[in-house]
Formats: C-alpha cells, structure tokens, sequence
C-alpha cells in the first residue's frame, strides 16, 4: 500500500498542454493515474492515442470536450468522459475558475469505434 498526499508526487506539463497546466502523478504502470489542473481559459491541443484510452472524471470546475474545435459536451462536478483509443479530443477550461480532474489512461486492447 502506497499512500500520496496532496503536497507529494511528482508534478508536470503534458505535452500539447498549456505551460500552466500541472498534473501529479498518482500511479505509473500499466494504467496511467493523474490528477490534472488547468487553470482558467487553460487547455490542450488536439490529440490523438491510436492504442490507449482516457476516462476524465471532473472533480472541481467545468470541462469542455471537443473534437476538430467542435463543442461536443460541457461537463461539471462529477461528471466523467471516456475516450476510446484512436478517438481525437481537445480539452478546455473556458471558465475563470481552476478545473481539476482525475484522469486515467490505459491501453485498450480492441479499440472501440
């Protein structure tokens, strides 16, 4: 058992984020555990992973989800998006709030289309 408190573990910018956009890592492994926060009108630009997928669960803010700069939904506290591997996404914070969430990236074996 390996317990992190919230002022430990390892902090970074992802590459394709905003330089203010920091996440901690969690767990490394196999599946990938990060906490992420985009500050306000922070985000990320487009991308695709032809053999992982990511489930976003929003834990403070708001989220924007897009595709080729299209809307697709806004989520708020709670709310959880999964993305299939090969599936391109763009993630925003439109908002003058900080966003957190808990993201987990893992490699999916049969993509779903």
């Amino acid at each position: 058992m390996k317990f992190m408190m919230k002022n430990e573990g390892g902090q970074y910018t992802p590459p394709g984020h905003d330089v203010n956009v920091v996440s901690r890592s969690v767990f490394k492994g196999g599946v990938d555990v990060h906490v992420t926060v985009f500050p306000p009108r922070a985000g990320m630009a487009q991308e695709v992973h032809s053999a992982h997928a990511h489930v976003f669960f929003l834990l403070e803010g708001c989220m924007s989800v897009l595709r080729d700069g299209i809307l697709l939904r806004q989520l708020s506290e709670g709310d959880a998006v999964y993305i299939p591997a090969g599936e391109a996404h763009e993630i925003k914070n439109g908002t003058q709030e900080p966003m957190t969430f808990l993201a987990i990236t893992f490699p999916e074996q049969n993509p779903v289309d």
